[in-house]
């Protein structure tokens, strides 16, 4: 009967096999790079999606659009902030009883007369 090699003698025939080569050369830049990669893979997903978002208002027919509904937007804003003001102020003048100024007040002789 033959003897079965020992596992553990070639295990230890292939580590020393690995041991006697040479380690190779090394890029000068290998750590930043591994870490550009690993930040690359990972990624900040708050990052991600500002940046394509950027990316994407970047083209002319987005920034275009983007100035258009701008535009659109602070417009209504504008109006409608326009518009309450204006009641707000009616408001005012009517509960400081400032209306007895105006030029069609309805105490003032000329609005009497002009009502008849």
């Amino acid at each position: 009967m033959s003897a079965s090699p020992d596992p553990h003698q070639r295990l230890d025939e292939l580590i020393k096999t690995l041991a006697d080569r040479t380690i190779p050369e090394l890029p000068a830049h290998l750590a930043a790079n591994v870490w550009r990669e690993i930040r690359g893979r990972r990624g900040d997903p708050s990052e991600s999606w500002m940046a394509a978002l950027f990316e994407l208002l970047r083209r002319p027919a987005f920034a275009i659009g983007g100035f258009i509904v701008a535009g659109a937007l602070g417009s209504l804003f504008g109006a409608l902030s326009v518009g309450h003001r204006s009641m707000d102020t009616r408001m005012a003048q009517q509960s400081l009883h400032l209306d007895v100024f105006a030029p069609n007040a309805p105490g003032l002789p000329v609005a009497l007369i002009s009502r008849r």
